[in-house]
């Protein structure tokens, strides 16, 4: 097994950013389950503890904000203003520091 050189940072959906969503359709309500079922994970620089965590968090939280609120209403002039405060209000974070990789076939990066 090859182990890469990154930390999986996964960024879990908390109850205020459901009671958001949840603002704009009363007809169809959707949980906290719901959301954190489908949890995205990202590749970061490596890390090694919290410290070195928040600093990445403080480089990418627009980034990671933006896509996640992409995925819900795709027309920013419906977002909130995004802060790193209301970035860790809306969303937990989980650090993985070890990632392997047990398939044989070469990473492939793509654009989106």
């Amino acid at each position: 097994m090859k182990y890469l050189n990154r930390t999986i940072l996964i960024v879990k959906p908390k109850q205020p950013l459901v009671d958001w969503m949840n603002s704009f359709d009363e007809d169809e309500v959707i949980t906290l389950a719901e959301v954190e079922a489908d949890a995205e994970a990202y590749l970061i620089a490596e890390c090694e503890d919290e410290k070195d965590m928040e600093k990445l968090i403080q480089q990418h939280y627009q980034e990671i904000f933006q896509e996640q609120l992409n995925n819900l209403i795709a027309d920013p002039e419906g977002w909130p203003e995004i802060t790193e405060s209301l970035f860790h209000e809306w969303f937990s974070l989980e650090l993985y520091t070890m990632v392997g990789d047990l398939d044989k076939k070469p990473l492939t990066l793509e654009e989106f």
